[in-house]
């Protein structure tokens, strides 16, 4: 039963052109044939028998070609291979056809006045007949065979592609889960970090910080099975991670944030201008000795999402260096997996300030 299911395809589009095909060649020989106005029974029994021993024969090709694996062979291998088997098949059809029509058309195809008409022995008729339709049986399958390797190679490349995508979109997927899970490690060291110290100095503060904190570890691990967030939603947390410091750095903290109203509803990968805070709070601000201010703007330029963070760094410590650190090899790991050449992270050390721009395009949420 498998054998049989391998032989008679089920593709109900594969019947339908093989189906148009017969009908074409049948309706062409008839046309011959009336014009020709010889033997016109005989040669509508003939073709009449070598539909179905053509149809038969095809799909004794197909059946091999997929049992036995011949799409994986060359076209230098496949080519001849294809041509010995269509050459093999239609001799068998030849035969089997000259078998079908002896018994009812003797006299019309090898009786004597014919031999004696074509001035050929019974032998030569015979194999006129053979060589003839095994001709043009060869050329009919082996045109059939080649347009099917054509057909099903061209399938097999676009099943390829899909499946590349599909394991490529896999596999950016699974990295952009790995890099944002990154983020968490990252943020809770420092957040428990702060908190630890806060204890000791003023429980009340330390209350509170413990409060804004577990709403930014919420929102980290909902956020990590995102690919983007709104940018509201960002910046609400950045509120409370700044409430955090705020408790921590008293009035050392100068936080200025400036907001383009057109950005409202645009998305930007979940994490990353808070990422771009904490480096700034960390590298600058709680380094300062004086009140520094840490400053962000977001705004649209031509379509694309402009996001700069600034802050002072004191000349005795040294600043990041673009492309290292955690958190800014991650954020551009990131944008590079969502945006790829679109987007970038770029870092601008001068000596009393370091500036990060994130640029990546406009997009918004519906």
């Amino acid at each position: 039963m498998n054998n049989i299911n391998h032989f008679f395809p089920k593709n109900k589009q594969f019947w339908l052109y093989h189906g148009s095909l017969l009908a074409v060649m049948t309706v062409a020989q008839l046309i011959l044939f009336i014009l020709v106005e010889q033997y016109f029974l005989l040669n509508t029994v003939i073709q009449v028998a070598w539909l179905p021993l053509y149809t038969i024969s095809v799909l004794i090709y197909r059946y091999y070609y997929k049992t036995r694996s011949w799409q994986r062979f060359s076209m230098s291998k496949i080519i001849p291979l294809t041509l010995v088997i269509s050459l093999v098949l239609a001799i068998m059809m030849s035969l089997f056809t000259l078998a079908i029509i002896c018994p009812f058309f003797w006299t019309e195809f090898l009786g004597a006045e014919v031999l004696a008409k074509e001035n050929r022995t019974l032998i030569g008729r015979l194999a006129a007949f053979i060589f003839y339709n095994s001709v043009i049986s060869l050329l009919f399958i082996s045109i059939w065979a080649f347009i099917y390797i054509a057909v099903t190679t061209s399938r097999q490349v676009k099943e390829s592609e899909i499946k590349s995508l599909r394991l490529e979109n896999s596999l950016k997927e699974a990295k952009l889960a790995s890099l944002t899970n990154q983020l968490n490690p990252h943020f809770l060291f420092n957040s428990l970090n702060n908190i630890r110290f806060m204890i000791y100095e003023n429980a009340a503060h330390a209350d509170e910080m413990i409060t804004a904190f577990s709403e930014i570890l919420r929102y980290s691990l909902t956020s990590s099975k995102q690919d983007k967030v709104g940018i509201e939603e960002e910046l609400s947390i950045i509120d409370r991670y700044i409430d955090i410091v705020r408790l921590q750095l008293g009035d050392k903290l100068d936080f200025q944030l400036h907001f383009s109203s057109s950005c409202q509803q645009c998305l930007i990968p979940p994490m990353a201008l808070q990422i771009l805070v904490e480096n700034a709070i960390k590298h600058g601000i709680e380094n300062s000795k004086t009140k520094a201010r840490l400053s962000v703007n977001i705004i649209n330029k031509d379509e694309v999402l402009l996001i700069e963070v600034c802050n002072p760094v004191a000349s005795s410590v040294s600043m990041p260096i673009q492309g290292t650190g955690t958190g800014l090899k991650n954020i551009k790991q990131r944008l590079n997996l969502l945006y790829g050449e679109l987007a970038q992270l770029s870092v601008t050390p001068l000596e009393n300030n370091f500036t990060a721009t994130l640029t990546i395009p406009m997009e918004k949420s519906l």
